[in-house]
């Protein structure tokens, strides 16, 4: 008894919210991820020019991060969503249906599953890293990153392969019109994922997303709008000010050319914590007896929870490397919060480069 009271008062005490979950390494050795808040740039076409995106790619450059994520299914929750119709074709044909157009072209075309996909794409993967150069391994690199629905993979390697490799893929008119009009949006995951991996060199990208809680948000969405359409609470929200003057800051980045302002704007502590108390604090205000508000939020955190996994699963396989997350803004601060509390992990924030 004696003994077991001496260990306990040398234990260390933890002071109210001091994490356990601390690694026994030195700072330099953490993973660092980046969460970088974007907006979703597609609705700004008209008045997108690349140029606005240079000094923040350029930042992003010289920070040197050795994986890129983007909002985008991924090849897991896109085979879970594929492979339960009856729970997400809804999940299939709003945020996958060109992952799978597109994977199921090149899964015809290599005569395989998605598996068989998974594992060729990881078998020629480990073969370009010990010959770059080889012309059919990177074909096949490839296709077998658009076949194991690795969509934004493919388009890189895509984007930078030559006239003569290109032709020798033996692409139908409607996937070579599919990628080009991918690589031409305005899509950030094309104008900042791709761009800046071409810039560092990279060989992938990571799609991180999830939408795997629309099994459940389907059924109460219906209900929901219709609740929140009458709601004076949600109706403050629509009018508010907070987001009329971001959405003027952003229009005015894309007239002067440059977004880096902007991008520094909503990536600070002050515009999240702004935007967490608008957006979804706001369900909390709305008061509804039905609790669909509550249930909104809820999922809204299995969501983030799910993406925060997706990272945690790519950023596992590359300790002490530098992770850049780019994804929606209102995601950032969960996100922020779930992978800091995590051993390993430090968050970077842009605005401290």
């Amino acid at each position: 008894m004696k003994k077991a009271l001496l260990i306990l008062f040398f234990l260390p005490i933890l002071s109210p919210g001091q994490s356990v979950l601390k690694a026994p390494i030195e700072e330099a050795e953490k993973t660092k991820i980046m969460i970088l808040a974007t907006p979703h740039l597609s609705p700004y076409s008209e008045d997108f020019q690349p140029e606005s995106l240079e000094n923040l790619l350029s930042r992003l450059k010289s920070w040197g991060p050795n994986i890129i994520c983007v909002e985008s299914l991924s090849p897991l929750s896109m085979q879970t969503a594929i492979s339960n119709p009856d729970l997400y074709s809804e999940v299939v044909n709003q945020f996958g249906a060109n992952l799978a157009l597109v994977g199921n072209y090149f899964q015809e075309d290599m005569d395989c599953n998605w598996q068989q996909a998974m594992n060729r794409y990881d078998s020629l993967g480990r073969r370009l890293q010990i010959d770059p150069n080889n012309e059919e391994n990177r074909i096949g690199f490839t296709k077998y990153a658009f076949a194991s629905y690795r969509f934004y993979t493919g388009l890189l390697q895509w984007n930078n392969m030559g006239t003569e490799s290109k032709e020798k893929m033996k692409l139908s008119a409607q996937i070579l019109t599919n990628l080009e009009e991918r690589l031409n949006s305005t899509n950030e995951d094309v104008q900042i994922g791709i761009k800046l991996a071409e810039k560092l060199g990279l060989e992938e990208l990571h799609q991180i997303d999830d939408h795997l809680d629309k099994d459940i948000f389907m059924k109460i969405a219906p209900a929901l709008v219709t609740e929140l359409n009458s709601n004076k609470e949600y109706e403050k929200v629509l009018q508010s000010e907070f987001y009329k003057e971001s959405e003027k800051e952003l229009k005015t980045g894309l007239a002067n050319m440059d977004l880096m302002p902007y991008y520094l704007a909503i990536n600070s502590e002050k515009y999240q914590t702004a935007d967490l108390e608008e957006q979804w604090k706001l369900f909390y205000r709305t008061n509804m007896e039905s609790k669909l508000d509550r249930i909104r939020v809820g999922l809204w955190e299995v969501r983030n929870l799910n993406i925060a996994s997706n990272i945690r699963r790519v950023s596992a396989l590359y300790p002490g490397q530098k992770i850049l997350v780019i994804i929606g803004s209102s995601h950032k601060i969960f996100l922020d919060q779930y992978l800091k509390s995590m051993m390993e992990i430090e968050i970077i924030n842009i605005n401290d480069l």
